[in-house]
């Protein structure tokens, strides 16, 4: 099942179960460095991922191809008491005018994309919508993490869902792989890391996640001002 239809079948499911972002402080560590301005969160599904970043330091926008997932987002954002600018839109092609905005996070979202040629597009059009050094958190799935180490690169995965099982694929990425497509689209890599809850960071590529800090640091050439 394509990503947008087996979110929409299990918006209020995914709401109840992930209602807290599992970054919460990579994320708020990033709010208290990035200088704040306009912030867009590619994927944001319900919203759990605004709830760690500073509300009154950005102005939060969200966009996800599930519409259903969007109105659990507004949900969560009135609980809350927040009030980010919710797009429907794929990330493969986003409807932003270049260098539009200050920062972005993109979390366990890019993996979705099952084409290398599709995820380096949507990473270069991240790019191509932050402002000059504008950074950016992007997370994935790690292909080396315990779980999946004698997986296919592409996975399936099952939700069950009022008793039926509802399934979905997912790219698994490496490191190297990730910080490749990184640089193919542009990006300068600041750092490549585990997640903080991760129990031998010196070691980090058999982490669950893959997460890339990584700085816009040439504008576009045919940028609107």
């Amino acid at each position: 099942m394509e990503p947008r239809m087996f979110y929409d079948e299990i918006a209020d499911s995914w709401y109840n179960i992930r209602h807290w972002s599992i970054f919460q402080e990579e994320l708020g560590e990033l709010s208290q460095q990035w200088d704040g301005g306009k912030l867009l969160n590619i994927g944001c599904a319900h919203g759990s991922d605004f709830l760690p970043l500073d509300r009154k330091k950005f102005s939060l926008y969200g966009i996800d191809v599930s519409t259903e997932l969007l109105k659990k987002a507004k949900d969560f954002s009135s609980k809350f008491n927040f009030n980010p600018n919710l797009i429907a839109g794929d990330m493969r092609n986003l409807p932003f005018k270049n260098e539009s905005f200050d920062n972005l996070i993109c979390i366990a979202s890019l993996h979705h994309v099952l084409e290398r040629k599709e995820r380096v597009g949507a990473l270069e059009e991240m790019r191509r919508i932050l402002k000059k050094d504008g950074e950016a958190l992007i997370t994935v799935w790690n292909k080396r993490q315990k779980e999946f180490m004698l997986e296919n690169k592409i996975i399936e995965k099952k939700w069950n869902y009022k008793g039926r099982d509802l399934k979905r694929k997912y790219y698994l990425y490496t490191y190297r792989e990730l910080e490749k497509d990184l640089n193919e689209a542009g990006f300068k890599i600041l750092e490549t890391f585990p997640e903080k809850t991760y129990k031998v960071p010196v070691i980090k590529e058999f982490s669950e996640n893959i997460l890339a800090l990584v700085k816009k640091t040439h504008p576009n050439s045919d940028a609107i001002k």
